[in-house]
């Protein structure tokens, strides 16, 4: 026999050694597998905990808000509100009169009338005391925003020394006059 083999030797050829370099390499493939599922289940586990902790605070938000706005006291308007429909006038769009008046009064305003033009059911036609134009609002939108931006407006024609027939500030961030 010319080799002696010692114990706790082994004699591997080449295609043996090529091959514990395969499986090396597939089982560092497999770590790699494994750890990138469990980062994708982790960060999938923490967007769903962020995203329920979001809503969570939007809806403790939203009734916080609810719980400022609705304190129960019913707003009755005290100027005249003019329907050219001739339908009656809604308790929203009283309560939104009303608001606006308050608003109005806080920026130094005074509302002369309100007008509800035929077949529109959500604008409304606001006259202030010692304006020539008269402003169209949205029921929808809030009454001080709305207030605010007439105030914005009537300094903006004073300044300008435009006059005209009508603002519209129905969109917010917008404000249109002829």
């Amino acid at each position: 026999m010319g080799k002696e083999f010692k114990l706790g030797k082994t004699i591997v050829g080449a295609r043996g050694r090529s091959r514990a370099v395969e499986l090396e390499r597939i089982e560092a493939r497999k770590r790699v597998r494994r750890r990138n599922v469990l980062l994708g289940c982790l960060i999938g586990v923490v967007s769903v905990i962020v995203i329920a902790w979001l809503a969570v605070s939007i809806v403790k938000m939203n009734e916080g808000e609810e719980i400022i706005e609705d304190t129960g006291v019913v707003w009755e308007p005290t100027v005249e509100i003019v329907s050219e429909g001739g339908g009656t006038v809604s308790v929203r769009v009283k309560e939104f009169v009303a608001k606006l008046e308050r608003d109005m009064e806080d920026i130094g305003l005074v509302v002369d009338r309100v007008v509800l033009p035929a077949g529109m059911t959500r604008e409304l036609d606001v006259y202030v005391e010692g304006r020539g134009e008269y402003y169209k609002m949205l029921v929808d939108r809030g009454s001080a925003v709305q207030a605010e931006d007439a105030e914005r407006m009537m300094r903006y024609l004073d300044e300008k020394g435009l006059s005209a027939g009508y603002v519209d500030i129905r969109v917010e961030g917008k404000a249109f006059y002829k």
